[in-house]
């Protein structure tokens, strides 16, 4: 359970590091990518992109599991599963149905509109991962510190 719950801190961390850095950086950035380069910039930005998230989103879910699984008695490992699963929620309802055919749309055309509906909303997702990261490291307190 140990290994698992600390892994599971460690790729949480990670993402919130990324969609942090996405927020922040990535997606602000498209605005300064001239013209001339920015489709093939933005194809490479989505297909290295999509490459270096979904394979810790899929480490993550797995750990969430494992932890419930082992510690089916605690509330926060329910909440934490619950705040995962609204993030993976949010991802295919709305991130996905939003920024796909905006992503499609950059790349046919830079446009300064679409960037900004792409910062807009992947707010949400940048909130619950955080929240989420505070809530695995109150996990891992209450597990190994106080040993409830």
């Amino acid at each position: 359970m140990e290994i698992l719950l600390l892994t599971q801190v460690a790729v949480t961390w990670l993402l919130v590091g990324l969609i942090w850095m996405i927020q922040c950086v990535q997606y602000p950035c498209l605005r300064i990518v001239p013209t001339a380069i920015f489709a093939p910039y933005h194809q490479k930005h989505v297909r290295n992109m999509t490459a270096v998230v979904v394979p810790p989103m899929l480490l993550e879910g797995g750990t969430a599991l494992g932890v419930l699984i082992q510690a089916p008695h605690l509330f926060l490992a329910w909440f934490n599963g619950g705040l995962l699963g609204l993030i993976w929620l949010v991802t295919v309802a709305i991130h996905t149905p939003i920024h796909t055919p905006i992503h499609l749309r950059l790349r046919e055309r830079r446009s300064e509109d679409l960037i900004q509906k792409l910062i807009w909303f992947n707010w949400i997702r940048t909130v619950a991962w955080t929240l989420r990261g505070g809530r695995v490291l109150v996990l891992l307190w209450v597990l190994y510190i106080i040993k409830y």
